[in-house]
């Protein structure tokens, strides 16, 4: 596992009232960990920690549908969903 925390939260396609699954775990992550959250599209978010990885128990709270984790450069590892 990367000492960095680099990760991919993907959302299954709803209409959710707001605030959404996806901005609840934005607000999480930047309020709880800070690093940055960028939204790549409107059910894709890329989050990056330098130095820190999220706890697997972390990772189940969060109400992205999956979770991608980047490994090393080349590789990433799907750790919540489906697989």
């Amino acid at each position: 596992m990367s000492s960095d925390g680099y990760y991919l939260l993907a959302y299954d396609i709803h209409g959710y009232l707001e605030p959404t699954p996806q901005k609840r775990d934005i607000r999480f992550l930047e309020e709880t960990y800070g690093g940055e959250c960028q939204r790549i599209t409107e059910y894709l978010t890329y989050w990056e920690k330098p130095k820190y990885c999220l706890l697997p128990e972390v990772i189940d709270q969060l109400h992205a549908d999956q979770v991608i984790e980047r490994i090393n450069a080349d590789d990433w590892k799907i750790v919540k969903g489906l697989k």
